[in-house]
C-alpha cells in the first residue's frame, strides 16, 4: 500500500513522501502502543496490524458509531489504526508462526505491546528475530519494563496517570484553609499511552539511525510508567532539584505555591474566558486601554491593578495580592458583562494580553484557524458512504508530508496483500 493523502485536506500541497516513507512496520500491539503505530503510519511508514481470529481487543472498546457496538464500528480503533493494514494471525498457533517470520523479516520494525514472555514462548522473542533478521529493529511497550519488581504488573491509563504522578498536578484550588477538598482529576482519557507513544516513536527513529550508520539493529524498550513519570511538567525537576513538591491549581499550572486567581472568568451565559492578568510592563495599560474602549474603565485604579514584573509571587497578603484582586476583579466585571460570542479577546491579544476562550472539544473540531492548519480532517469512510471528522497531523512540515489516512482496517481486510508483499 502506498502513502495516500485524504483529499479533504483542502489546500494540502507539498511533498506526498514521509520520512518514514518506504520503512515496513509489524505491529503486534494493544491500545498500549497502537498511538506509536499511528504516528509512524502518519509519518508515511508501512504499518501492518498482525490481529488474532476475530480481530483486535481494541475493536471491542467504545464508544461505537451511531452506538451500535460491533468490532467494525470501534470509534477508538477507528482512531488509533488508520493508516494501517490488518491481517489476521495468531502466534498461538503453529501453522500461523512461519508466516509470521516471514513477515517480520521482510520487515524494518517489529513494534509490540504484547504480555511479557508471549512471543517468546511462541518462538518469536527478540532474540531469535534479531537472529534471523541482524538489522531487525524490536520496539517493545510495557506497563513498567521487563525486569524488576513490577515487571508482571498490569497497568491502564488511569493508573499509569495516577501513578507517574500527571494526575496529582491536574484539579482545582484547595480550600481557602489550604487543604484540598476535591480529588485530583485525570487528563484526557489515553494521556499516558499518548506520552509513551510519542516517547517510543521518537526512540525508533532513532535506531532508525542508527541503523542508517552501522547496518545494525537494537532492541527498544519503553515502559509506559516511566515515560509518565518523567513527563510531569515542572513536578519532577523541582522535587530532583529543590525537593518541593508542586501544588495543582484552577485552570494554571502546578507550582510550588498557589496563585490568587485562576485566570479564567465567567461570561454573561455561563461560559468560560481566559483572561490572564499577566506580568509584562504594559498589561495594565493595555487591560485599562481596552476596558476604557468599551466605557468600562471606571472603577479600576491603574496604580492599584499594577502587578509586580519581577520576583516569585508569594502566597499570603500583601501588596502583590491586593493589586492583583483588584485587577482580576475589574476583569471579572468586564467579562461578566458579555456573552460567550461577543467577549473581545481579540483585541485584548491585539493589545498584547494571553485572552482565549475556553472551548469544548467539538467547537475545536469547527474552528478556522485549526482546520487551516489541519489539526483536524476529514477520512472517508467508504463502506458508509461519508467522509468523518479525525483529528489530523500534529505538525507542519515544509520537506516531507502527513498521512492522514485511509481509515482503519475491516478485520483482515489486507490478509492476502500484505501476505503478498512479504
Amino acid at each position: 500500500m502506498e502513502a495516500q493523502h485524504d483529499s479533504a485536506s483542502p489546500g494540502r500541497l507539498g511533498p506526498s513522501r514521509g520520512p518514514l516513507t518506504g520503512i515496513r512496520i509489524i505491529e503486534l500491539a494493544d491500545e498500549q502502543a497502537e498511538y506509536c503505530g499511528l504516528t509512524l503510519a502518519g509519518l508515511g511508514a508501512d504499518v501492518i496490524k498482525i490481529e488474532p481470529p476475530g480481530g483486535s481487543p481494541t475493536r471491542r472498546i467504545g464508544p461505537f458509531y451511531e452506538d451500535r457496538e460491533d468490532r467494525e464500528r470501534s470509534l477508538f480503533f477507528w482512531q488509533y489504526n488508520r493508516g494501517k493494514r490488518s491481517i489476521v494471525l495468531d502466534p498461538h498457533r503453529p501453522e500461523d508462526r512461519d508466516q509470521i517470520r516471514a513477515l517480520i523479516a521482510s520487515a524494518d520494525i517489529l513494534l509490540e505491546s504484547t504480555p511479557r514472555g508471549e512471543l517468546d514462548a511462541c518462538g518469536l522473542g527478540a532474540s531469535a528475530l534479531m537472529q534471523q533478521s541482524p538489522a531487525l529493529i524490536v520496539a517493545r511497550m510495557s506497563p513498567f519494563g521487563d525486569q524488576g519488581p513490577w515487571a508482571d504488573f498490569k497497568g491502564s491509563d488511569l493508573i499509569h496517570l495516577a501513578l507517574g504522578g500527571v494526575m496529582m498536578n491536574c484539579g482545582y484550588d484547595p480550600a481557602p484553609g489550604g487543604t484540598y477538598d476535591l480529588p485530583p482529576i485525570a487528563p484526557q482519557m489515553w494521556h499516558a499511552f499518548h506520552i509513551a507513544g510519542e516517547q517510543m516513536a521518537l526512540s525508533i527513529v532513532a535506531a532508525l539511525l542508527y541503523r542508517w550508520r552501522t547496518g545494525k539493529g537494537q532492541q527498544v524498550s519503553c515502559a509506559i510508567h516511566e515515560a509518565v513519570a518523567k513527563s510531569t511538567e515542572v513536578d519532577l525537576m523541582t522535587w530532583v532539584m529543590r525537593r518541593a513538591l508542586v501544588l495543582r491549581q484552577t485552570c494554571r499550572h502546578a507550582r510550588e505555591g498557589i496563585t490568587p486567581h485562576p485566570s479564567i472568568v465567567h461570561t454573561k451565559d455561563g461560559r468560560w474566558v481566559m483572561a490572564n492578568l499577566g506580568t509584562r510592563p504594559g498589561d495594565t495599560a493595555a487591560l485599562v486601554g481596552l476596558m476604557a474602549k468599551y466605557g468600562m474603565d471606571a472603577g479600576i485604579d491603574p496604580e492599584k491593578a499594577t502587578v509586580p514584573t519581577s520576583g516569585r509571587f508569594v502566597p499570603g497578603t500583601g501588596p502583590s495580592t491586593e493589586k492583583r484582586d483588584h485587577a482580576m476583579e475589574a476583569v471579572q466585571r468586564f467579562v461578566r458583562a458579555f456573552t460567550y460570542e461577543n467577549v473581545p479577546w481579540r483585541e485584548a491579544q491585539e493589545a498584547g494580553m494571553l485572552w482565549a476562550p475556553l472551548r469544548k472539544p467539538h467547537e475545536n473540531a469547527m474552528d478556522p484557524h485549526w482546520l487551516a492548519r489541519q489539526s483536524c480532517t476529514d477520512v472517508e469512510h467508504p463502506e458508509l458512504g461519508e467522509r468523518l471528522s479525525y483529528i489530523g497531523s500534529p505538525m507542519l512540515p515544509n520537506e516531507v508530508s502527513w498521512r492522514e489516512g485511509p481509515r482503519a482496517p475491516l478485520v483482515g481486510e489486507q490478509h492476502e496483500t500484505a501476505d503478498e508483499s512479504s
